[in-house]
């Protein structure tokens, strides 16, 4: 019977080859990647769905680009939001009317 002066002795952990790093990190690049793509999925989705009121869809325009719809009627960026929420620009309009006189805050 071989005895030991520590009876429990730790256990050696296998060391990690930088393969395995890099496997990890591009693993977790694509995750964030992956995360990324599906946020920007649902943003757009916000945009465009149907269910969704002008106001809300302007709204989320507004989030997905950290931008403010601007209050001239005649601003080129006014033609984007439309497209990208797929409304009339005469819903676009309407919103900065409403916005114009505080009935949806923004």
């Amino acid at each position: 019977m071989v005895s030991s002066l520590y009876p429990f002795e730790p256990i050696a952990t296998p060391r990690r080859g930088a393969a395995d790093l890099n496997t990890d990190f591009r693993a977790r690049i694509a995750l964030e990647k992956a995360e990324r793509d599906e946020k920007r999925r649902l943003e757009q989705e916000e945009q465009c769905s149907e269910t969704n009121s002008p106001r809300v869809r302007v709204l989320a325009w507004e989030k997905a680009h950290g931008l403010r719809m601007p209050s001239d009627t005649q601003h080129p960026i006014l033609y984007v939001i439309a497209r990208a929420t797929r409304l009339p620009l005469i819903e676009i309009h309407k919103e900065q009317q409403a916005r114009a006189v505080g009935l949806s805050p923004a």
